[in-house]
This record gives C-alpha cells, sequence and structure tokens, in this order.
C-alpha cells in the first residue's frame, strides 16, 4: 500500500532551513564559531606565514620540508578539513623544490598528501566526523567518539607513514638522476615558471628572501 503523499506547502519550503539548522543547533553553532576562527586566522595570513618562515630555515635541507610540511597540513586537515587553503602552497613549494633539484611533484604531492591524508584521517573534523556523529546521534545511534577519535589517529598515522615513505623515495631518485621524473625536464621547468610567476605577482618584493 502506497502511503498518501501530501503536498509541500510555500511555508514549509520557506522554513525548512531554519528548521534544519535547529534540529542541528549544537553543530551549526560550532561550525559557525570555528569556522569564524580559522577565517580570521587564514585572512591575518598565519598559517602561510608560519610555513614561509619554516621553508626559509631549512633553506639548503629542502628535503626535509616534505615530512614536516605533510605533518603539519595531515594534523590540520585532520582537525578542521584543512584542503582548500592548501592551494597558495603548491606556488611556493614549487618554485623551492625545483630550485633545489626536485621537480614540481615531489612539491604537489607533499602538500597533496599531507592535506589527503589529514582529511582521510579525520579525527575531531567538524565537517566530517562532527556532522557524521551528530548525524547517527540524530537516528539514535549512540556514537563513542573515543572510538572515532582512535580510529582516525590510527588512519592517520599510518597513511602519513605510507605517504611521506613513497613522496621521499620518488624525490631522492629524482635529486639523484632526474632523467627519472615523471615530468619531462622541459615541462618541470615551465611548471616551475608558472609558480614563480603567481608567487611574484602575488609578494611583495620585500618578502620574496629566496631571490
Amino acid at each position: 500500500v502506497t502511503p498518501e503523499v501530501t503536498a509541500v506547502k510555500v511555508s514549509d519550503i520557506i522554513s525548512s532551513p531554519v528548521k534544519g539548522v535547529l534540529d542541528g543547533i549544537e553543530i551549526s553553532l560550532f561550525l559557525l564559531i570555528f569556522g569564524g576562527c580559522m577565517g580570521i586566522v587564514n585572512k591575518v595570513g598565519a598559517i602561510e606565514t608560519g610555513i614561509r618562515a619554516l621553508v626559509r630555515r631549512l633553506e639548503g635541507r629542502e628535503l626535509v620540508l616534505v615530512p614536516v610540511i605533510m605533518a603539519i597540513f595531515a594534523v590540520l586537515g585532520s582537525a578542521y578539513g584543512f584542503c582548500e587553503e592548501t592551494i597558495p602552497f603548491y606556488a611556493l613549494l614549487g618554485s623551492v623544490m625545483y630550485l633545489a633539484g626536485y621537480d614540481t611533484m615531489v612539491s604537489s604531492a607533499t602538500v597533496l598528501f599531507g592535506a589527503g591524508v589529514g582529511c582521510l584521517g579525520s579525527t575531531v573534523n567538524p565537517f566530517a566526523t562532527g556532522i557524521a556523529s551528530s548525524a547517527l546521534t540524530d537516528m539514535g545511534i549512540k556514537v563513542n567518539q573515543a572510538v572515532v577519535i582512535g580510529l582516525g589517529l590510527v588512519l592517520l598515522v599510518v597513511s602519513y607513514a605510507i605517504s611521506v615513505f613513497f613522496v621521499l623515495q620518488y624525490a631522492k631518485r629524482v635529486k639523484a638522476d632526474p632523467s627519472k621524473s615523471l615530468m619531462s625536464q622541459d615541462e618541470g621547468l615551465s611548471k616551475a615558471v608558472d609558480f614563480l610567476k603567481d608567487v611574484l605577482i602575488t609578494q611583495n618584493t620585500g618578502d620574496m628572501w629566496w631571490v
């Protein structure tokens, strides 16, 4: 037997967003407050400034940047879904790594895998585990946060270790023999130049410590 279907009223359509927010008011307020805090951090450029200082400090030891930056991005990704915010770092690391003798594949993998494994191993990420836990609770399913965080940490550590291992192996191979790069020399050069142009356009002359 097909249950009786009632038409949706215009008033229901208008009020549904408000009711949805009220039904999940805890997670809604948390996302608004947390998102506002991270918006301020991104606006003042705190994370980007910190990464630039780290790159400057490790000049001449660029290979060390791979596990360090991947660890930073992994922690941020696991904590609050740091992924799209990594876009500016492709240009920064691309030029630095190329000038150090690596190809831009190394810098791209460092940024992409770092943030990727963090989001994959989300622990307290409000945009992933937070929303999922809230949805399960609304359905009457009890969520053990200790288990969620524990599984997230295991997944984070394992995937991070595997990613760092393969990126470092590839970086060492390219450093020793550039012909083993997955990119041609012309392609690598053109990518590095494009990255460099982006940095030149977006940075002030006084900030170009690497010139």
